[in-house]
């Protein structure tokens, strides 16, 4: 139990880097759209951060976890949705592609660092919150990805939208 824990520790500090990292980039960008995207990645960090942290002071102190304990937004990580209907991206944005690569990369890391956790956990509460932040940083991901889309060539995205719909792809 003690290897599982320094794992969640290790989470910890994966969620508050990201956090500090979405911050940071969410002040130097100019780009709207981007700006967004970072604030709301970073305030998904910190839920996160904060309840592996619950998490993982609940199975040190012997605690039982139970439903409750593993709620996270519920959201499943799908920023891009809600920013495309609210926020049009405004400028071409150079340096907030590279920071969106790299914050792709952060996601990754998250994933890859919950899926390796899952192999250790013991418990199925445990299991299944571990199972829910890998889908929200799986989320994250795929925000991320098409985000660097739109912004890189908004009509482009659109009509690639739009010819989804009509040909049911």
């Amino acid at each position: 139990m003690k290897e599982f824990i320094k794992l969640l520790h290790e989470a910890e500090t994966i969620e508050q880097d990201g956090h500090r990292y979405y911050l940071s980039s969410m002040e130097k960008t100019k780009n709207r759209f981007a700006k967004e995207l970072f604030r709301k990645l970073s305030e998904e960090e910190i839920v996160h951060y904060n309840r592996v942290r619950q998490i993982a002071g609940m199975l040190a102190e012997g605690k039982e976890i139970t439903k409750n304990d593993i709620q996270l937004s519920g959201k499943s990580g799908r920023i891009f949705d809600s920013l495309i209907r609210d926020i049009k991206s405004d400028q071409p944005a150079g340096s907030e592609i590279e920071a969106l690569q790299f914050a792709k990369k952060l996601e990754q890391k998250s994933i890859a660092h919950y899926q390796n956790a899952m192999k250790s956990a013991g418990d199925a509460m445990v299991m299944e919150f571990l199972s829910q932040l890998v889908i929200e940083e799986e989320g994250h991901f795929r925000s991320i990805s098409e985000s660097i889309e739109y912004i890189e060539d908004p009509q482009a995205w659109f009509s690639r939208k739009e010819r989804s719909h009509y040909d049911g792809a």
